[in-house]
């Protein structure tokens, strides 16, 4: 449950936080004359990354965590420069030959492609042979061929159903895709994820 909340693992959340708060006093709680606490740091750090994570405005997070806007402002502001200068020559920094090389050895190892080399792929559609590899795409991607995205306004129902399917298949992950479509377009015979068709 945190883990899809906040994308990220607890244990990491509560590193971040308390890095921040030993580096910048303004997240800890404190206290005013009367007695009253104010807000703690996970509230701050909350909204802060709420903000980033969600794009999410200054209002909903005030109704979610119950802070005003302009100390959720000032959160963000402060959770931004405060991640900077203590976790920046760590991890905020370009990868050196050393990283570099790591990497390359961990994606030989796990089977991804290496300096541009990828598996050879073949398919056919509707008849026109395609020699190069594709990725399921939606509308963020550039126009590129090696993208197929879904179709923008569907003309026809055989489009609606491409649309939820594509729509599915990129949110489980991707599988798959088996048989090709018909030469009038048709997706008769194509198995897709949830076997429509």
């Amino acid at each position: 449950m945190f883990r899809r909340r906040f994308r990220m693992r607890q244990l990491l959340f509560l590193r971040i936080e308390g890095a921040v708060t030993a580096h910048d006093s303004y997240f800890i709680q404190k206290t005013d004359a009367v007695g009253v606490r104010g807000l703690s740091s996970l509230q701050k750090i909350t909204a802060a990354l709420r903000m980033l994570a969600y794009g999410a405005d200054e209002d909903s997070v005030d109704e979610y965590i119950r802070i005003s806007e302009s100390i959720t402002i000032d959160s963000l502001k402060r959770f931004v420069k405060a991640i900077i200068e203590v976790f920046g020559p760590e991890y905020l920094r370009r990868p050196n030959t050393e990283d570099t090389s790591r990497l390359l050895a961990f994606a030989e190892q796990h089977g991804f492609p290496a300096e541009g080399r990828g598996p050879e792929v073949n398919f056919s559609i509707n008849g026109h042979e395609y020699k190069m590899g594709y990725y399921l795409a939606d509308g963020i991607y550039p126009s590129w061929p090696i993208f197929v995205k879904n179709i923008s306004v569907p003309q026809e129902n055989v489009d609606e159903v491409w649309n939820t399917e594509i729509t599915l298949w990129n949110k489980r992950g991707g599988r798959e895709i088996q048989g090709e479509a018909g030469d009038d377009g048709s997706l008769d015979g194509l198995l897709l994820p949830n076997g429509l068709f």
